[in-house]
């Protein structure tokens, strides 16, 4: 990569997100749980009441498996709450070798269809973010994590996951009113 004045880094919801240990996954046979789609939900739509009862019946045995899990200490996110700080640090000194300022963008995903315990997980992940934010205060580098307000369901996929074209129209907006972007412009 090319050294640049400024670096976007746009981070994904799959470090914070909780995914079932492997023991359990072997036993269970639960390993579709542990690939990058862990996090989707079906969503209850389909063309036949058939297909939408399944799934329904997916998302229910889905959800219950994880909070099985949970209460087990078989669902945890992928990364120890506590080396997020050293993992932060890490990938900011990459990225500042490379840019003079780095904005750090954390995608939230919408709600709606999550389990408490997954809520739970994701948004005490994104306060241990905020707090190093605030906190540490990296030099010349900005954290912007988008309101709740965003993560609304009709701006996202029926995933719950990907940005739907008005999800990205509603972060455009976001973000081009946010004022460090503006002085980054030298508006």
């Amino acid at each position: 990569m090319d050294p640049a004045d400024l670096l976007i880094l746009h981070f994904g919801i799959a470090v914070g997100w909780p995914v079932s240990l492997r023991k359990v996954d072997i036993k269970l046979g639960t390993t579709p749980l542990k690939n990058e789609y862990a996090f989707h939900q079906p969503s209850g739509k389909g063309r036949t009441t058939r297909s939408r009862l399944k799934n329904r019946v997916k998302f229910r045995l889905r959800n219950g498996l994880k909070y099985l899990l949970f209460l087990l200490g078989q669902y945890k996110p992928r990364v120890n709450s506590r080396d997020l700080q050293d993992q932060i640090s890490a990938v900011l000194s990459v990225a500042h070798s490379k840019a003079t300022e780095v904005i750090w963008v954390q995608h939230v995903p919408a709600w709606s269809l999550r389990t408490h315990v997954e809520r739970w997980y994701y948004r005490r992940y994104i306060s241990r973010i905020k707090w190093f934010a605030e906190t540490i205060k990296p030099v010349r580098t900005y954290f912007i994590i988008p309101s709740d307000e965003l993560a609304r369901a009709e701006n996202y996929a029926q995933d719950t996951t990907h940005l739907s074209a008005a999800g990205h129209q509603a972060y455009f907006e976001y973000f081009s009113q946010l004022p460090i972007i503006n002085k980054l412009q030298g508006v």
